[in-house]
């Protein structure tokens, strides 16, 4: 959600138009991230659940090492999405090259505002100049060709945050490298991952529906551009990107700062036998835990039960001793 935000506050600043619509948001929220979520919940449990330390329970949920990463990488994610919105908008339409942002931003402007004219039955962006009279149609660009651009680079824009999303899930329940993760641990989030991914392919790319979500790139102003489909590979590049840092940043933060291995401790020496995680930290099996507190129950009651018989025959004896001495 922050990197939604940040993508349309940066995009009307710089752009003067969102590079992503509602409509592409609510589809993110709903559908996107009500899969991840369900992933999420049914991932399987690890071996290693039961070291960590209980949480405090005056500590936040969202603590400063979480509010942290929301922000870190919401401002990644939003600044991969502003750049795809810029490369989408501004290198697959011949009018925008050269001129590029500046070009392309007055052009946004220029819709925005309604500023438009027909020059011989031809819808025209900016045709007023300082004086008021209106020019001819040279150097203009149509609303199709703005049109053009603007799907294309929001299209690189949606697909990217997409990514980012279902790349967030595979990471939401693993503390270190998911490439030591194992595979029936992850298999379910793994479905639920391919099927996000998919839904956001599909709303980009089959015609009429990418339409309704304002990314129709098969406009003739785009595929007029040679080799136009070579960008829509780029944020599959920045998604790749995006794992790479993230599993630096998890790397660094466990070398450094050691946040991931200083929560867990050992918690029933007896019953480990020198077992370790795939990341070297002692680990407890729940059964074996289980176990333990079954056991020391079953000796808390067995020395209640001693105890008891104790005392019953010290009272016992002096109820004896009391009647002999009468």
């Amino acid at each position: 959600n922050l990197a939604h935000f940040l993508s349309v506050c940066i995009g009307i600043l710089v752009f003067y138009i969102a590079p992503l619509q509602s409509l592409q948001i609510l589809f993110m929220d709903v559908a996107v991230e009500t899969l991840l979520s369900l992933g999420i919940s049914r991932t399987t449990i690890t071996e290693d659940l039961m070291s960590f330390k209980p949480r405090n329970q005056k500590e936040f949920i969202v603590d400063r090492k979480m509010l942290f990463e929301i922000a870190m990488f919401g401002v990644i994610i939003a600044a991969i999405a502003v750049t795809m919105f810029w490369v989408g908008a501004t290198f697959t339409n011949p009018v925008y090259v050269g001129h590029n942002l500046h070009r392309f931003a007055l052009d946004a402007k220029a819709y925005g505002q309604g500023d438009i004219a027909v020059i011989n039955g031809v819808s025209y962006l900016n045709p007023w100049p300082a004086n008021g009279s209106l020019t001819s149609a040279v150097g203009l660009s149509t609303v199709d060709q703005f049109l053009g651009s603007y799907h294309f680079g929001s299209m690189l824009a949606f697909l990217t945050i997409g990514l980012c999303l279902s790349i967030n899930g595979i990471y939401a329940r693993q503390s270190g490298t998911v490439f030591k993760q194992k595979f029936k641990d992850a298999k379910v989030m793994l479905l639920i991952v391919a099927i996000s991914i998919a839904s956001v392919l599909f709303v980009a790319f089959v015609p009429g529906i990418n339409f309704v979500f304002n990314m129709n790139i098969y406009q003739t102003a785009v595929m007029d551009v040679p080799n136009y489909y070579v960008f829509i590979f780029i944020p599959f590049l920045s998604a790749i990107g995006y794992v790479i840092f993230i599993e630096v940043y998890r790397f660094i933060t466990k070398l450094i700062f050691n946040l991931d291995g200083s929560s867990k401790i050992k918690i029933v020496s007896n019953v480990i036998d020198n077992t370790v995680d795939s990341e070297g930290h002692p680990v407890v099996r729940l059964e074996d835990v289980m176990q333990e507190k079954e056991m020391r129950k079953a000796q808390a009651k067995a020395k209640a039960a001693h105890t008891r018989s104790i005392n019953k025959a010290k009272a016992e004896s002096k109820q004896r001793c009391k009647r002999r001495g009468k």
